[in-house]
């Protein structure tokens, strides 16, 4: 192979030689190459920068060098025959192991193929200990009693003080000497503790970290406490930065407790993110992970699944590029599969993905295209899905269940265990008026399409009107039953706003969808409504204003009954409710009318007798939410907290997970 080679190139200069480049007169020449036969001038501009033991160097590159070598030591007149050589180097260059307090003295010098130039001027240097900047990453996660306290370690710290207090004045305690992680143990149940650290060497103790604060709660029965499974990454907040943040996407486990976390990691500043997904899985009680699922590839918005033999699959889209599925099996990541139409090339929301008892999936997304490629009110979109045969091993060809007159948002999909799906969204039911600013006024009503084992249904509105559709909540339980949850809005001509959470039930038997039910008509801030159907039929719409709410379906009397509260305690942020076959249900919410924190409870049957509320713990940003058959419980939370790494000020993410195994 290298012969041929060899005589490839051979043939190409002959050509290139005889018969010339493009508009030449056969005459051409190759440029001969110009040896080097100058060594490189001498380094300008070298300055240093001290900390304990070390001293960095950093020098104004010279032309024509191809490498730099240093030269030091602790004496003045250091050249190239006395000094302590470091050879290959580029600016900045950091020297280690030196003494705090001795002068030292360094020359630096330009390498090429000529050799060794001449060396800049003599710099002196004395490596020193600094003062303490400000400790960064502080977290502090509560348990039964006691409380964990991390922080990030500094450099030039010879230990570090913890200082912590309850709200009661004058009861600041140091503990001096810790080390990260510390544990603070015996500490009273249901009071809030506020810790702050501080590193300190013979120069004194600097700033103090931020404070953080945790609240130690009883143990959740057959709760674990929640587990970071992911590194700490910092962005620093405003301008530009190079920090790193992650942010739960979806979580998805079998019966057999295998679990798949997709998560969302932004890297760079403003105008410079790069977007890719991480997954973390667990198989065997240990957490693998972050795996990226494109290494160098732009990519969002993920959807997973795990099937019942244990099989992984993530959908998301290659950012307004395409839409792809990736399985992980038997150890390893397969090829990446194309399901989109190929079509548009601008795609919107989350790619949604689901998946039944025999292995079967469908994926569901939204494609969009701009009326006016100026005005981004002019989009015009698209749902379609795609079907994955179990038994085959193939994507079937995608699908357009509709084109919209104007845009589609909330996107859901799911299946039931005989591979029956439906897929259910909002969609604007008054076209683009481009002599309108922004388009003219929109109406949304929720829209939805069936799958029954062998084709899709046309896709059909439900809702009422005049309402406008916000949000919605879809379940489908095994036998193909589904229930649709849907918040919708209308304002008057005062500009009052009246909020209306209604249900849209199927039943498998009939084959038949019920009248949109009214459950609750509100002045007040309703969060993201729930939907729940459990393998008898039974169903349970559920919201949340202030407390959460929620209404029953009873299938032997066909009735819904009378809304009301089922967990008092205030929702201030996201809300999820998931069930298993049977009807156990857990509700997983976050509140700041008690304790910053995620809080649980839980029904046997589903019904509205639930148990005692449970602190699970501090970290409740971007909830995730998987409950399997068996009624095992994970719940992801990606947490950002403010934090400052010793220069900048930004937020913390990592992802958290907390699961429930119930009794035997």
């Amino acid at each position: 192979m290298k012969i041929h080679f060899l005589i490839a190139i051979l043939c190409c200069a002959f050509l290139a030689a005889s018969c010339g480049g493009a508009g030449g007169n056969g005459n051409s020449q190759i440029p001969p190459v110009v040896p080097v036969t100058n060594t490189p001038n001498a380094p300008a501009n070298v300055s240093a920068t001290v900390t304990s033991g070390t001293v960095t160097l950093s020098w104004q590159r010279v032309s024509g060098a191809q490498s730099y070598n240093i030269y030091y030591r602790d004496t003045p007149g250091v050249t190239e025959q006395n000094g302590i050589r470091l050879g290959n180097v580029q600016p900045p260059e950091t020297i280690s192991d030196l003494v705090n307090g001795t002068p030292y003295y360094f020359v630096v010098t330009g390498v090429n193929a000529a050799g060794e130039g001449n060396p800049s001027f003599e710099l002196e240097a004395t490596p020193e200990l600094q003062r303490m900047k400000i400790v960064g990453g502080i977290h502090a996660t509560p348990g039964n009693g006691e409380v964990t306290i991390e922080w990030d370690s500094q450099v030039d710290a010879a230990s570090y003080n913890l200082y912590w207090w309850t709200d009661q004045p004058n009861q600041e305690t140091q503990i001096a000497d810790v080390v990260s992680p510390y544990l603070l143990a015996e500490l009273p149940n249901g009071i809030t503790y506020n810790f702050e650290v501080a590193a300190a060497n013979s120069l004194g103790e600097g700033q103090r970290s931020p404070a953080t604060h945790a609240t130690p709660v009883d143990p959740a029965t057959g709760w674990s406490t929640q587990v970071r499974i992911s590194d700490r990454f910092f962005q620093q907040s405003g301008g530009q930065s190079t920090g790193t943040s992650i942010v739960i996407k979806d979580l998805a486990s079998n019966d057999d407790g295998i679990i798949a976390v997709a998560a969302a990691v932004s890297t760079g500043g403003a105008g410079n993110s790069v977007p890719s997904i991480v997954t973390f899985h667990n198989t065997t009680g240990q957490w693998t992970g972050p795996e990226s699922v494109e290494p160098g590839v732009a990519t969002a918005e993920p959807s997973a699944c795990v099937t019942p033999a244990g099989d992984i699959f993530l959908a998301y889209k290659r950012t307004n590029s395409s839409i792809f599925v990736r399985a992980f099996r038997n150890g390893i990541w397969e090829d990446p599969v194309r399901i989109d139409s190929r079509g548009f090339q601008n795609y919107r929301g989350q790619v949604q993905l689901a998946g039944d008892a025999s292995g079967n999936m469908v994926a569901a997304w939204m494609e969009a295209r701009y009326l006016d490629p100026g005005d981004i009110h002019s989009d015009v979109q698209q749902v379609w899905t795609s079907r994955y045969n179990g038994a085959t091993d193939s994507w079937g060809s995608p699908r357009m269940l509709i084109e919209s007159v104007r845009s589609i948002s909330q996107l859901s999909v799911d299946i039931s265990e005989n591979n029956q799906a439906v897929v259910v969204w909002l969609q604007d039911t008054l076209a683009y008026d481009p002599d309108v600013l922004g388009g003219g006024p929109r109406e949304r009503r929720v829209y939805m399409s069936r799958f029954d084992g062998s084709e899709w249904s046309v896709a059909s509105p439900h809702g009422s009107s005049p309402f406008e559709g916000v949000m919605l909540s879809l379940d489908v339980n095994a036998a193909g039953s589904a229930l649709i949850t849907s918040l919708l809005q209308h304002s008057d001509e005062n500009g009052g706003v009246t909020v209306r959470v209604e249900a849209n039930r199927f039943d498998a038997a009939t084959e038949q969808w019920d009248p949109p039910f009214q459950l609750d008509d509100r002045w007040n801030g309703v969060s993201t409504p729930v939907a729940l159907v459990d393998d008898s039929g039974h169903a349970i719409a559920a919201w949340g204003s202030y407390e959460i709410f929620a209404a029953e379906y009873d299938p032997l009397t066909a009735t819904w009954g009378a809304s009301g509260p089922i967990i008092a305690d205030g929702v201030a942020g996201a809300m999820r409710i998931e069930a298993d076959d049977s009807g156990r249900s857990v509700a997983v919410w976050t509140t700041q009318n008690l304790v910053d924190g995620i809080y649980t409870s839980s029904s046997q049957d589903g019904r509205s007798t639930w148990g005692p509320v449970n602190l699970l713990g501090a970290h409740l940003d971007d909830l995730a939410l998987s409950v399997n058959s068996n009624g095992r419980v994970v719940i992801g939370a990606s947490s950002r907290l403010n934090a400052q790494d010793g220069v900048f000020w930004g937020t913390e993410s990592a992802v958290f997970i907390s699961t429930y195994t119930p009794p035997p």
